[in-house]
C-alpha cells in the first residue's frame, strides 16, 4: 500500500466525500476495507497503549487472564465499528441495488474509515474535559460526522452511474479477509478468557462469593483522611463497607455519585464506611479529572484510586459496580446496575 495514495483516499474522505462513490470507486476498488483496517489498528494502539503495556507486563508475570483481559479491552472498540461497518452496508445495498453500485462494503468502509478517525481525534479533546454538556457535545462529534459522510455517498450513489464510468464487481480484497480475521481472534480471545475465568461470567463470579472472604484491597486515596492515606480493606474488619466503582467518562456514575452523596450524609452515625474507587486508567491527567468530579458534586467520602488490582479481584464488568462487605470481611452483596437515592440509603444504614 503506497502511502501517499493511501493519504490521498483518506484526504478524499474530508475534501471530496461525494467522490467516493464514483470515479473512485473504479480506480481503488478493494481499499477503502483496507483503509480501515489499517486505521481501525493504529487507533486501537494509539488509544489502548497503556491496557498493551499492562498486558505485556502482565505476561512477563505469568498473569495471562490479566493479559487477555486488557487485550479485550483494547479491542473492545473495535465492536461498534464493525457493526456500523455491516449496517452501513445493508443500509446502502437497499437503497443502491438497481444503480449498479454494487461494491457497497467499499463505500461503507470508507465512511466507517472517516467515524473512527474522527472519533480518535475528539477523544484526544474530550478525555481532557469533565463530564457535563460540553463534553456529551463533543462526543457526538463522531456520529454527526458519519451520518454527513453516509449520506453524501448515499445521495451520490443513487443517481446513475455516468456513461463510460465502468461498474465495478464485487471483490473481496485484503481488507476483507483481515476484517474476517480479526473477529475469529476477537471471538478466541473471548473464548479463551471466558475459559479462564471459569466458564462464568465475570460479574456472576464475585456475586458467586456472597458470603465469602471480600478479596483484599490496599489502594492509595486521593485526599489523605485523618485515618489514613489508603483503603486498606483488612484494617476495617469490624465496619461494614460500601464499595462503588467508577470512572469519570461514565454517565451512569455521574447519576449515581451525587445520590451516593446524599445517602452518605443521611446514612446515620453508625451507618456503613463509603469509598468510592476510581478506574479510569491511570496517567497524568486522571487526578486532575476525579478532583473536577469531586469538586462538581460536593463528594465529602473518600476517593481511591484503582491501579487494576482491586476491579480485576472483584471482577468489575460493567461500572458503576457496588460492594457491599460486612463487619465479619465478608462479601454481603453486589450490584452491577446504578442505584437510585433509597436504595444507596438503605445500603448504608446500619
Amino acid at each position: 500500500m503506497a502511502p501517499d495514495r493511501f493519504l490521498s483516499r483518506l484526504g478524499a474522505l474530508l475534501t471530496a466525500p461525494r467522490r467516493l462513490a464514483r470515479r473512485d470507486l473504479a480506480r481503488h476498488d478493494g481499499k477503502g476495507v483496507d483503509d480501515l483496517v489499517l486505521v481501525a489498528l493504529v487507533a486501537l494502539v494509539a488509544t489502548g497503549a497503556a491496557r498493551l503495556i499492562t498486558a505485556a507486563g502482565a505476561i512477563a508475570a505469568g498473569r495471562y487472564n490479566t493479559a487477555i483481559r486488557r487485550v479485550l479491552e483494547v479491542l473492545q472498540p473495535a465492536g461498534p465499528w464493525v457493526v456500523l461497518w455491516i449496517l452501513a452496508t445493508l443500509t446502502l445495498m437497499a437503497f443502491t441495488w438497481k444503480t449498479g453500485r454494487r461494491v457497497v462494503g467499499e463505500l461503507a468502509a470508507r465512511v466507517v474509515t472517516g467515524a473512527v478517525l474522527a472519533n480518535v481525534l475528539v477523544t484526544l479533546v474530550s478525555s481532557h474535559l469533565p463530564p457535563g454538556g460540553a463534553r456529551f457535545a463533543i462526543e457526538s462529534v463522531p456520529w454527526a460526522i458519519t451520518a454527513l459522510l453516509f449520506g453524501l455517498v448515499l445521495r451520490e450513489s443513487l443517481e446513475a452511474a455516468p456513461d463510460g464510468e465502468p461498474v465495478v464487481a464485487p471483490t473481496f480484497g485484503p481488507g476483507a479477509r483481515y476484517l474476517g480475521v480479526f473477529l475469529v481472534a476477537l471471538l478466541g480471545f473471548a473464548g479463551v478468557h471466558h475459559a479462564l475465568e471459569g466458564g462464568v461470567p465475570a460479574q456472576a463470579t464475585i456475586e458467586a462469593r456472597r458470603g465469602a472472604p471480600a478479596p483484599p484491597i490496599d489502594l492509595p486515596l486521593l485526599d489523605p483522611r485523618p485515618e489514613g492515606g489508603r483503603l486498606d480493606l483488612a484494617a476495617l474488619r469490624g465496619k461494614r463497607v460500601v464499595m462503588t466503582f467508577w470512572a469519570t467518562w461514565c454517565h451512569p456514575c455521574m447519576e449515581e455519585l451525587p445520590a451516593l452523596e446524599r445517602a452518605y450524609r443521611a446514612r446515620g452515625s453508625d451507618g456503613a464506611l463509603v469509598y468510592a474507587i476510581n478506574v479510569d486508567e491511570p496517567g497524568a491527567a486522571r487526578e486532575g479529572l476525579v478532583r473536577q468530579v469531586v469538586s462538581r458534586f460536593g463528594l465529602t467520602f473518600p476517593i481511591a484510586l484503582d491501579d487494576g488490582s482491586a476491579g480485576h479481584a472483584y471482577s468489575v464488568a460493567t461500572i458503576p459496580t457496588l460492594v457491599r462487605v460486612e463487619r465479619d470481611g465478608k462479601l454481603l452483596g453486589v450490584s452491577d446496575r446504578p442505584l437510585d437515592e433509597p436504595e444507596l440509603l438503605d445500603a448504608l444504614r446500619p
